[in-house]
């Protein structure tokens, strides 16, 4: 990249901040009694504000397209010439589900990249603390990377890019047209084609000399991989250079676009703190539905899907899944000084009433829980089920099988059931973090113009680790006029053993996703 070789001009850089508009000034005893006052109210403010209180104002997913889902920076495709921004238009790439982290993701070659919105329309605030984060996988080591950009062209001229490249690492670069350059580095080297959640936040450093106004001294520009916080790179304060140019998703100068993904693109007005920043790399921010078995049946993440223990029945060969109410009763969980459900082969735990669902039963989901088994001797133990009666019937159930291991079964009261299973032989007492995760695999109609739904893949995961995937034709879940049941589904496939952090989601978690989970809080 061509940069100007000078430093920033400090004075140049705050030197607007320092000057008003209207020239006047109030004393210095009535400065210092506001100051004091402000102070005191800024402190009750911010002791009433929730822990987080930073606004997402953009995300892109690239769910297929390239909205921003939050805010109203659309984006378009372009093949960029010579550094321009608005070159013509190219055509949309996208990892299909099974290779991202959640949904599907923007796929780069190294050349087009997205223009969200116009010169000057969108943007983050320049002069203000502010967080980018993105999940990121490379193609190669090769080359410069852009996640994020605000670029008006080649040499000294305005710019400000996020990305990462083989000199500098995961890097800031900040250019201005007349005071000069400056790469805000931390180290950091990737391996090509793993995902990783990178992101950085600015934090800006105030003075607050007596008898004046505050006034920014320095940035912490403070860099994240997969949650963690790994350098911190302090700098002078500047003011971001707005430039005549769009935010630019994979790419600014020419030689600065992404090869690899993007996944969940966000931009937020103020820094996240790191369990801020934790949060959008861990399980729980993608769950709609998380049961902790701590003592109690709540639905903690939805809020919409209590549970409650109960004694299931057969009454004239129909299944009352709302049968008698059963004793609740708790084990030690995989995590320390937590609980978890504990079944004993009959009662199970009942989630919502009939006509809910824990995901979209037309598209991809995830259900991932804590198992122990106390017997390996049935012929089943429900972990997830929404069914009906025995036999054919609408319902879906997900459970262990000791001959065909864990299972996906799907069955209609047509007939034509489907088993989708993974060898897996657990011992007895112990803990086995467990999941399947379901991906649909889409192909594009010429005709209609949309990609529509063709097959779908089960994935299959033990302790983090894929044991497994299995292809069949694509098929909506059918429609069943039951509620979710956790540990139990027809009278023969009752857990017999602990469940604890029983999760579903709306999308496929990705094996990188389902292993930082196990890796994270693994007994």
């Amino acid at each position: 990249m061509k940069t100007k070789t000078s430093v920033f001009d400090k004075e140049a850089a705050i030197r607007p901040l320092l000057t008003t508009s209207k020239g006047g000034f109030l004393n210095c005893q009535t400065r210092l009694r506001a100051l004091v006052i402000l102070c005191l109210l800024a402190a009750l403010f911010l002791l009433a504000l929730p822990a987080s209180c930073q606004t997402l104002i953009y995300q892109w997913r690239g769910d297929y397209n390239a909205r921003d889902y939050t805010g109203s920076a659309h984006a378009s495709w372009v093949q960029p010439s010579g550094g321009n921004y608005d070159g013509a238009s190219a055509t949309p790439s996208y990892q299909t589900l099974g290779n991202s982290v959640y949904g599907e993701s923007f796929h780069f070659g190294g050349g087009a990249h997205l223009v969200a919105g116009s010169p000057n329309q969108y943007s983050i605030d320049e002069a203000g603390d502010f967080t980018i984060a993105a999940w990121v996988r490379f193609a190669t080591t090769n080359g410069s990377h852009t996640i994020l950009s605000r670029d008006s062209g080649y040499g000294g001229q305005d710019k400000w890019i996020f990305g990462w490249n083989g000199e500098h690492g995961l890097t800031f670069h900040i250019n201005t047209d007349g005071a000069g350059y400056a790469y805000l580095d931390a180290p950091f080297s990737p391996e090509t084609n793993q995902w990783y959640h990178l992101a950085v936040t600015r934090i800006i450093n105030y003075e607050y000399p007596e008898c004046e106004d505050p006034y920014p001294v320095s940035s912490d520009f403070i860099y994240y991989v997969n949650g963690s916080s790994i350098w911190t790179n302090n700098t002078e304060w500047i003011t971001l250079p707005a430039g005549n140019a769009p935010l630019r998703i994979g790419g600014s100068e020419d030689d600065w676009s992404m090869e690899g993904d993007l996944d969940q693109v966000n931009v937020y007005d103020g820094a996240l703190n790191a369990s801020g920043i934790t949060s959008l790399t861990s399980l729980n921010f993608y769950a709609n539905h998380i049961w902790y078995g701590d003592e109690d049946a709540t639905d903690s993440v939805g809020g919409s899907m209590n549970g409650a223990w109960r004694e299931p029945a057969i009454i004239e060969e129909e299944y009352v899944y709302d049968g008698a109410e059963a004793t609740p009763a708790y084990c030690s969980g995989p995590v320390s000084g937590h609980s978890a459900f504990d079944f004993n082969g009959s009662t199970h735990v009942v989630a919502g009433n009939q006509y809910q669902s824990p995901f979209n039963s037309d598209g991809d989901f995830s259900i991932a829980c804590w198992v122990k088994f106390a017997s390996t001797n049935g012929s089943g133990y429900g972990i997830m089920s929404k069914d009906t009666i025995p036999g054919d019937a609408n319902k879906w159930i997900f459970f262990w099988h000791a001959t065909l291991g864990l299972q996906f079964h799907i069955n209609t009261d047509e007939g034509g059931g489907t088993f989708i299973s993974a060898p897996f032989s657990p011992n007895v007492d112990e803990w086995y973090h467990v999941a399947v995760a379901r991906v649909i695999n889409y192909s594009f109609n010429e005709g209609s113009q949309e990609w529509e739904p063709d097959s779908s893949d089960f994935n299959f995961y033990v302790n983090g680790q894929c044991i497994g995937t299995s292809s069949t034709g694509w098929i909506t879940l059918p429609s069943i006029d039951a509620p979710t049941r956790i540990g139990g589904a027809e009278d023969g496939i009752t857990m017999d053993g602990c469940m604890a952090d029983v999760i579903t989601t709306e999308a496929a978690l990705s094996g990188a996703q389902i292993k930082a989970f196990y890796d994270s809080y693994s007994p």
